[in-house]
């Protein structure tokens, strides 16, 4: 019988080198952790600051880096910061 695809996963895993077997844990933790900082960002977004609609970015975070990446630096709009100027100080001679 032949060997299931978890089998032969495994066995090229264990062919890999020790730095290998780490760089690719580690790669693996930051795509998903990427994926996870845009979805929870795209879910607390408002829609006025996406460009584009939530539906059409949601899927798109499922592609490999690309999608993440692209979300992040393309799909976001930054909310334009309100500057407050300070009132002028009363004078103190009253």
């Amino acid at each position: 019988m032949g060997k299931t695809k978890s089998e032969l996963t495994e066995k090229k895993l264990q062919r890999l080198s020790t730095g290998q077997r780490v760089a690719t844990v580690t790669l693996t933790v930051a795509q998903i952790g990427l994926a996870a900082y845009a979805a929870f960002d795209l879910v607390r977004r408002p829609e006025s600051q996406i460009r584009g609609s939530k539906a059409g970015w949601a899927p798109a975070l499922l592609v490999n880096w690309v999608g993440p990446a692209s979300y992040l630096a393309f799909g976001r709009i930054k909310p334009k910061k309100v500057v407050v100027k300070p009132a002028k100080a009363a004078d103190a001679d009253d």
